[in-house]
């Protein structure tokens, strides 16, 4: 299925058609197949009106992908805006005392460290990008909550198993994993990712695994006729009802959900295994070109998909509006250090020849 793909990239990925496109750390282009699902749902609602068009098939076949792409029952996964309301929500659900903590990761992306500063609380910062972190980690701990991928350097999550029997609430964005590889949410309590990055879905639908412990424990704040339950249609909420569904207040963002669940589905005809496969090619490939050109010394070594070039910011701006200009896509980030770096972030369907016409441009670049 992957090896067709590439081959029909162009009728699949129209992206290909007028540009090489490696920029999937940031905002991915829609694949056809994922396009044609969220017009065909539009002007099915246009044609039939939404309140006549039954909501119910979508959601659920697209609950059932993502059940499977995070190896859990497809019931402990809900729908939410996005990956900030997905920790947003999560720490806000929590009945915090004085005293109480959290642990963030140092430098992590806002919407993963952000939420719990809101909150009257101690957030103390660990550095889980070098190796375990669990001395920051107390009695008083109520939660930690990690990216499983830096945004700007690409490095991976260091000690993360190790909070599995800890006792404590482990929320973790996998926006910067999901999609590249097999990922097995069950050991956590929640797990957050947006569609818009390597999952190839819409911007605004968001996974949000809840595992059965922590439904139990969170009560989420945002309120409404979906997530209560009622003595009668319409009636007066009792309770937030049990699972993942209580974090599903409102009407669904449906035409995202469609968009979500046809992306899921292609990512399981594909196989993540393959996928992951690919990436690895992918990257070697990549960081030999890299080193060849010396715009990296041999120490460095990326570990995920998500190749990251550390480099002075006058030059990751030149190369990057040099590539821009010959149509192939990257994208600059800075760390909260202020560090910048250059991202190379390929997904299956890019080539070997794509990195080749990367590897000229880069040759014809004057910095």
């Amino acid at each position: 299925m992957l090896d067709r793909l590439v081959e029909e990239r162009e009728l699949e990925f129209p992206i290909t058609r007028s540009r090489i496109f490696m920029a999937h750390a940031a905002f991915s282009p829609l694949p056809a197949r994922v396009a044609a699902a969220v017009c065909d749902l539009a002007t099915a609602l246009a044609e039939r009106g939404q309140g006549s068009f039954l909501e119910d098939p979508i959601e659920r076949g697209a609950r059932e992908a993502a059940g499977r792409m995070l190896a859990v029952p497809a019931r402990d996964v809900a729908f939410v805006l996005n990956t900030s309301t997905g920790v947003s929500l999560a720490a806000s659900a929590i009945d915090w005392r004085p005293g109480d903590n959290v642990v963030v990761a140092a430098g992590d992306f806002p919407s993963a460290s952000d939420p719990w500063r809101r909150h009257g609380i101690e957030v103390r910062e660990a550095d889980v990008w070098s190796g375990p972190f669990l001395d920051l980690v107390d009695n008083r701990t109520r939660a930690v909550c990690v990216s499983t991928v830096n945004f700007a350097s690409g490095q991976a999550v260091r000690g993360l198993e190790e909070l599995r029997d800890r006792g404590v609430l482990t929320v973790v964005d996998a926006i910067q994993t999901l999609g590249t590889r097999p990922f097995d949410a069950s050991p956590y309590d929640v797990v957050v990712a947006d569609g818009h990055k390597w999952l190839l879905a819409p911007k605004g639908c968001a996974l949000m695994y809840v595992s059965p412990r922590a439904a139990e424990q969170l009560a989420p704040p945002v309120v409404g006729w979906r997530n209560m339950t009622t003595e009668r249609p319409y009636g007066p909420g009792l309770d937030l009802v049990a699972g993942a569904g209580r974090f599903e207040a409102g009407s669904p963002n449906v035409l995202g959900i469609a968009g979500m669940g046809e992306a899921l589905r292609m990512f399981g005809e594909v196989g993540l295994g393959a996928i992951e496969e690919r990436l690895a090619e992918l990257r070697s490939a990549l960081v030999t070109i890299l080193l060849k050109h010396g715009l990296a010394d041999d120490a460095w070594a990326p570990e995920t998909p998500l190749v990251s070039l550390p480099l002075a910011q006058v030059r990751a701006e030149s190369l990057y509006r040099h590539l821009e200009a010959a149509r192939i896509s990257t994208s600059v980030r800075h760390d909260a250090a202020g560090r910048c770096y250059l991202r190379f972030s390929p997904h299956f369907y890019n080539t070997l020849d794509d990195l080749a016409r990367l590897e000229e441009e880069i040759g014809a670049w004057s910095p």
